[in-house]
């Protein structure tokens, strides 16, 4: 539901404004290194859906566990040279955009920021969205597994 220009799912409101903001700096800066970059405000919408408007890295061992979705982040960063696409896009609370900085989903879990549980349900979100493909030929890249 809309009212005045807010996303009412829940308990969380992200402004409109806000998300077509967000997109467009992604978009800018993926046509920047020439990666894929396909990323719609209905996909945002549809990924906020999934996750409940809540925090996808937020987990029982995080002191900000279920948090409201406060920005979007690129699990594997544009930095990187991975893709704008609605399968690289999850919902954060502002306490883990913080901490997360320019690292990657992987490195979180290597470095024990988040569990095995929930660096697997974030994977099978993003695997479930548009532009998976693309994902998927990154997280091989990195872990060395043949099939992600």
């Amino acid at each position: 539901m809309q009212v005045d220009g807010k996303i009412f799912n829940g308990l969380c409101t992200m402004e409109n404004k806000s998300l077509s903001s967000w997109i467009r700096q992604a978009r800018y800066r993926a046509s920047k290194k020439d990666i894929a970059n396909d990323l719609t405000i209905e996909d945002v919408k549809e990924i906020l859906k999934q996750c409940d408007n809540k925090c996808a890295y937020c987990d029982s061992s995080k002191s900000c566990w279920g948090s409201n979705a406060e920005a979007l982040d690129h699990p594997f960063p544009l930095s990187k040279c991975t893709p704008n696409v609605p399968a690289n896009v999850l919902p954060v609370c502002k306490t883990i955009k913080k901490d997360k900085k320019h690292t990657d989903l992987a490195y979180m879990f290597i470095m024990g920021s988040i569990t095995q549980q929930t660096y697997l349900n974030c994977l099978k979100i993003m695997f479930s969205n548009r532009g998976s493909e693309y994902v998927k030929e990154h997280v091989k890249k990195i872990t060395g597994l043949e099939d992600a």
